[in-house]
């Protein structure tokens, strides 16, 4: 044989190899590349910690596809990766708003049929809500595997119905309340996923101010434009020359708001909404807020103590309920929204005053809670 010819046969061999080799990487790739639906509900409590876990998965090297209803869209574009569910609840005792919430539904479940169908997902993630209800559904009916993550101390009304057919019901409280005693064995504490801008947050050390951050969303704002200036102008005036206020108000109160701190010569930043809110963490030492779970779990990452107002009309009162395993820990402050709420909130402001270091006490209370909760998730995807 020529040399050109052994030439020739050692590159078609070596070109043989490669090809062998990448087949096999592929397949490697293949077998190891798991595909994870998650489906959420439509509020910020849902949709944070599902972007959260969404998030880290893709870092691992999962594929991922998430599903939510139209609420969805203000917390993120619905793209390749993210599809639009029809969703309704049945809130309503009219027969024609039911008939139209069933119409909706139905769309929704043959669309979560479709997408199953199509995707073949290895596992199903449900972060609760009526908007994963028709997507929970056609995972049982492809036999898919599912988790479901309850952010809240007590179970919501989709996860109860379908904790029957799910592998674990991770939780973002240590406590959980509504799951049926045969069940607990499938409960797994685990914590909420946290955006991973705010977990990056590191908080001042050197902040001499009483900086207070006042959010509250939809269900806080209104209630909040009032109370808390109230609260705000009958404090002593050496507690006002400490403070700074960053508050989150309806569009409507922010003029009103910021007039009645510039009387009282407080300086403030008063807005409709904070698209910065890792730096607001950074600058604040004391939250004031309702107590949806993503809320309190976002606080308990960062450190930062705060004085919870539930909403008094949230679902099986949750709102209560999560604000109050806070207190229990010894790491916050409780207010029920009434008349004299600001009444109340004064008295706890005096208290910081005369006691500063009780924001610290606070803040390493919450740290000690803090868990990765986005990693523990992914531990039990990878098992099962």
């Amino acid at each position: 044989m020529s040399k050109a010819n052994v030439h020739n046969a050692i590159t078609a061999s070596y070109n043989e190899s490669l090809v062998s080799v990448n087949i096999l990487n592929k397949t490697i790739e293949t077998a190891i590349s798991k595909k994870i639906l998650i489906t959420t509900g439509g509020t910020g409590g849902h949709i944070f910690p599902a972007l959260a876990l969404e998030k880290m998965l893709k870092e691992k090297g999962f594929d991922t596809l998430m599903t939510g209803d139209a609420r969805f869209a203000k917390f993120h574009n619905f793209d390749k990766t993210h599809v639009f569910i029809p969703s309704a609840p049945f809130a309503s005792k009219s027969l024609k708003n039911i008939a139209s919430a069933a119409l909706t539904l139905t769309k929704g479940f043959f669309k979560s049929l479709w997408i199953i169908y199509k995707s073949k997902p290895d596992i199903v993630v449900g972060f609760g809500g009526y908007p994963t209800f028709p997507v929970l559904i056609a995972a049982i009916l492809f036999r898919r595997k599912i988790i479901l993550h309850e952010a809240n101390t007590i179970i919501g009304k989709v996860n109860k119905l379908f904790l029957w057919n799910a592998k674990y019901l991770t939780t973002g409280f240590k406590d959980i309340f509504g799951v049926e005693p045969k069940y607990m064995n499938k409960v797994i504490y685990t914590g909420n996923p946290v955006r991973s801008e705010i977990a990056q947050v590191t908080l001042k050390s050197d902040n001499d101010k009483l900086s207070i951050l006042i959010i509250g969303g939809s269900q806080g704002a209104k209630v909040f434009s009032k109370m808390i200036p109230d609260m705000i102008v009958n404090l002593p005036a050496q507690i006002k020359e400490k403070l700074f206020i960053y508050q989150q108000a309806r569009e409507e109160d922010v003029d009103l708001i910021k007039s009645r701190y510039a009387h009282e010569k407080i300086p403030c930043e008063i807005k409709s909404f904070f698209d910065d809110m890792n730096d607001k963490f950074k600058e604040a030492n004391l939250v004031i807020a309702r107590s949806g779970a993503s809320t309190i779990s976002e606080l308990i990452k960062v450190g930062i103590p705060a004085i919870f107002i539930p909403y008094p009309t949230a679902a099986d009162n949750h709102q209560y309920l999560n604000a109050k395993a806070i207190v229990d820990m010894g790491a916050a402050w409780l207010v029920k929204e009434d008349n004299n709420s600001h009444i109340e909130l004064l008295q706890i402001i005096k208290s910081i005053d005369n006691d500063p270091s009780i924001l610290k006490r606070f803040s390493n209370i919450l740290r000690q809670e803090d868990l990765d909760a986005s990693d523990n998730i992914i531990k039990l995807i990878s098992k099962i």
